[in-house]
């Protein structure tokens, strides 16, 4: 495949998975409608939120059900760990996501 021709094939994809995104159907009935494998989908969902991620430099980050006697962990990519517990640990992760959202909203 040549290069123009992935470049093609990841654009028509990569709408595909947008498309998903939007859809608010299930991966099922998407792929189904599409007449898509669900392992090809799965690949090229995978890939996507790859290159999002490397491209914004941010993950999302889903909190739930907090306890303030839980412990929290943070990993990042380079494997640096950091373990924080107790409401103050939360307080402190939620000021760091904080101010590392106000840094880069005034870069943009």
């Amino acid at each position: 495949m040549t290069a123009q021709a992935a470049q093609a094939r990841n654009t028509e994809m990569f709408n595909l998975v947008e498309e998903y995104q939007k859809s608010g159907i299930s991966q099922n009935q998407f792929c189904e409608e599409k007449n898509l494998s669900k392992s090809t989908f799965l690949y090229w969902l995978k890939k996507y939120r790859k290159q999002e991620k490397q491209a914004s430099g941010f993950i999302p980050v889903n909190i739930s059900g907090f306890n303030s006697a839980s412990e929290y962990r943070i990993e990042l990519p380079n494997g640096i760990q950091i373990h924080l517990s107790g409401s103050e640990g939360l307080e402190l992760i939620a000021g760091i996501i904080s101010k590392t959202a106000d840094r880069h909203a005034s870069h943009k």
